[in-house]
């Protein structure tokens, strides 16, 4: 249980960092960053991911939580 929260605050922080400080498709390097430092995803899984939230109108952001 102790893991699973941890694992939970270091994303809400990265992506706490990542929203206070870029905009728009300025984030992605810095997502790309932080999820290549904690290795969250492959860069195959991130590339489908950006691929389907392009499909959807909206911030890039908050469909690539979601």
């Amino acid at each position: 249980m102790k893991k699973e929260r941890t694992v939970l605050i270091k994303i809400f922080l990265a992506y706490l960092e990542i929203g206070l400080t870029a905009y728009g498709f300025t984030i992605l390097p810095k997502l790309k960053k932080m999820i290549s430092k904690h290795g969250w995803l492959s860069e195959e899984e991130l590339n489908e991911g950006l691929a389907m939230v392009q499909l959807y109108p909206g911030p890039i952001m908050f469909n690539l939580a979601t």
